[in-house]
């Protein structure tokens, strides 16, 4: 069943919600490939300038519970225009930074509005689509997302040749956006609840009634690890693996990495089709297919098969987190929504922030190839595992 606004269509609420959190990812796309111009611009040595990023990630973890329990209290729609203004407020005036560490505090504040534009797409979803429908929205919402997080380096490569500063002016296009979005007709939900300590422990209390806490945890569990060895492994070990083993230059390492996020859309749309029928399969397919992919990488011998095992690990991060998004989505009711879903950001955002870090130390103390087989073994054993040690939790219950 759809609760339709009365007078707004379905499909333009998906548009917005999508629209949002695609745009929302380009806080990410959008500076990768300038990073190395960016050091040189502002003088600093590229060890410092992987900060640019990080300073984006990190708001995620410090401000997205309290954006989603703001969701909660003032009503989604009000918080994702915000969150779109901040966004592109800073974004936009990052063009004219003048030094290294006034451009990271104007990524930090860019960042608090990503919290909202990213983390409240999944909780709008909830809010407007229910049982099918809703698997469906969330299949397109991450698609769509993805999608958009494929095509920023390539947008911001291109028009970064005539200055490397000049992809931040993109950033612009949020205020029409946000005023698109001011058309969202999300229902308002009563809670009675003022303290932020006191929605929290309602939340808790409603999805113990609900019977979803032991899953939830276990949803926030395997979501790190799932992002740790996206952003980790994947973003961040691959470019290194593929210029030592093989030479690949700079241009080349970005277009095969976008692999990995080609599975990961071709994924998402398939279990808006059919994710349905999976239910829990979803995530043991798509753990074990990650393991596949990462597999496939430690054991190759030709940039093709590297290629084919980053296709098949976005193939199995797009099923997982595609299930791990719905059932976020329901974990709670309504009126605690916002805050289910930000806590799955603030476990995202963390992970981002751990994942390259790790990575990189890693692939320096025990090379590319061990990181590879070795984390394929850690998936692969979450995989076969998370059954049994989700049936041992549910009965201490």
């Amino acid at each position: 069943m759809v609760r339709r606004p009365k007078g707004l269509p379905r499909s333009e609420q998906l548009a917005i919600i999508i629209a949002v959190g695609g745009f929302g990812t380009l806080g990410f796309a959008l500076t990768s490939p300038i990073l190395p111009d960016l050091a040189a611009a502002l003088d600093v040595p590229p060890s410092a300038i992987g900060l640019v990023q990080g300073s984006v990630a990190l708001p995620g973890i410090l401000f997205s519970l309290v954006i989603g329990y703001l969701a909660d209290r003032l009503g989604r729609r009000r918080v994702v225009v915000a969150s779109t203004l901040i966004f592109s407020t800073f974004g936009l005036a990052s063009f004219w930074a003048t030094s290294f560490w006034m451009l990271v505090g104007l990524r930090f504040l860019q960042g608090i509005g990503i919290s909202g534009m990213l983390g409240l797409g999944i909780a709008l979803v909830g809010d407007l689509f229910e049982g099918p429908e809703r698997t469906k929205a969330v299949g397109y919402n991450l698609a769509g997302i993805q999608f958009m997080s494929m095509l920023g380096p390539i947008i911001s490569g291109l028009i970064a040749t005539g200055g490397t500063f000049r992809p931040f002016l993109l950033f612009g296009l949020g205020f029409p956006l946000a005023l698109w979005a001011t058309r969202l007709a999300i229902p308002r939900h009563s809670s009675t609840t003022r303290s932020p300590l006191l929605h929290v422990r309602d939340m808790i209390a409603d999805m113990r009634a609900r019977n979803t806490v032991t899953d939830y945890l276990g949803v926030l569990t395997a979501a790190l690890l799932a992002v740790v060895v996206y952003h980790g492994v994947i973003l961040t070990a691959t470019p290194l693996f593929l210029e030592s083993e093989f030479g690949v230059a700079v241009q080349g390492r970005g277009a095969i990495v976008a692999f990995f996020q080609g599975g990961l859309v071709v994924a998402a749309l398939a279990f808006s089709r059919v994710g349905g029928r999976l239910g829990v399969r979803a995530v043991t397919l798509g753990f074990f297919m990650m393991a596949l992919g990462l597999t496939l990488i430690s054991t190759t011998s030709s940039v093709a098969q590297t290629a084919l095992g980053l296709v098949v690990a976005g193939s199995g991060f797009g099923t997982f987190m595609s299930l791990g998004q719905v059932f976020a989505a329901g974990a709670a009711s309504a009126a605690y929504r916002g805050l289910a879903v930000s806590m799955l950001v603030a476990t995202i955002r963390l992970a981002q922030t751990v994942g390259p870090p790790a990575a990189s130390l890693a692939t320096d103390r025990i090379s590319s190839r061990s990181a590879f087989i070795g984390t394929a073994a850690l998936v692969a054993l979450l995989a076969l595992t998370w059954r049994p040690v989700r049936a041992s939790v549910a009965k201490r219950r």
